[in-house]
């Protein structure tokens, strides 16, 4: 049996680990852009940036506790420096079929890349480690889908009534079980791209009240699942992976009103 426990960074047994008080997290922020109309009813916004975070605060690895053989402590400290970067993409349109029948378009997609630009060693008895473990890295990296796009529409039909569709697209990542590299035990999984759609439809009762009926994730879509030969939670009954930004919960069906005052 091994004792663990999370404690503060300024706690003595912390301390002695190369614990330290926590600072502010530092930040740079780099971004160009343009917005450009499209012919009479279209909109096309471009951003690029850059974030750039030094100082961010990560919770260490288990390590071990000077003259307390088999426990082991973790604690929060400033030990990453990380970027961001990517673009935003965003088109608007819209455009009559009739005298009372009119449908607003939109696009918006994002690829962000994470990156670890480095990581600050903590001075421990036993010589200096990097206090966030490799499989915690590639996590921050990897396990979140780099792209991502929404595509929606919404028709008005005589100021009444409205339909409402959107596509939300998910790439491709990995599980934040396990490394990369390989197959099988100790290694995670690589989750294809999901897409999923909603539709609403809603009318308009009067000036104030409103009548709306929708479903999220129409088709009843999931998620890959982990792999039965991979490193996952399938042995706790959890078969999708759990920090996946797309749905793995199917479909649903909702009803609301909404009264403005």
């Amino acid at each position: 049996m091994v004792e663990q426990g999370l404690i503060p960074s300024t706690d003595p047994v912390a301390v002695a680990l190369g614990g330290l008080p926590l600072t502010e997290e530092k930040s740079i922020n780099y971004s160009l852009g343009f917005t450009s109309s499209v012919g009479d009813n279209s909109t096309l916004t471009v951003d690029v940036y850059q974030i750039d975070v030094d100082d961010k605060i990560y919770r260490t690895g288990n390590l071990p506790v000077v003259g307390a053989p088999g426990a082991s402590i973790s604690f929060y400290t400033n030990a990453l420096d990380i970027r961001s970067k990517g673009v935003d993409v965003v088109f608007t349109s819209n455009f009559d079929w009739s005298s009372n029948v009119t449908t607003d378009l939109s696009f918006a997609f994002n690829y962000n890349k994470y990156s670890v630009r480095g990581q600050k060693i903590v001075n421990t008895p036993d010589g200096p480690v990097t206090p966030v473990g490799e499989s915690t890295l590639d996590d921050i990296q990897n396990a979140y889908p780099k792209t991502r796009f929404v595509l929606s529409s919404n028709t008005i039909f005589n100021d009444n009534w409205n339909f409402m569709a959107r596509a939300n697209y998910y790439g491709s990542h990995v599980d934040e079980r396990g490394d990369q590299g390989g197959g099988g035990a100790g290694f995670s999984t690589e989750l294809g791209a999901s897409i999923f759609f909603d539709v609403e439809i809603g009318y308009q009762i009067n000036d104030n009240f409103k009548l709306v009926a929708g479903a999220a994730n129409v088709f009843n879509s999931y998620v890959d699942e982990t792999g039965l030969d991979n490193a996952s939670y399938r042995g706790n009954g959890l078969q999708y992976p759990r920090w996946s930004a797309a749905n793995y919960e199917g479909g649903s069906w909702y009803l609301k009103a909404s009264y403005t005052f």
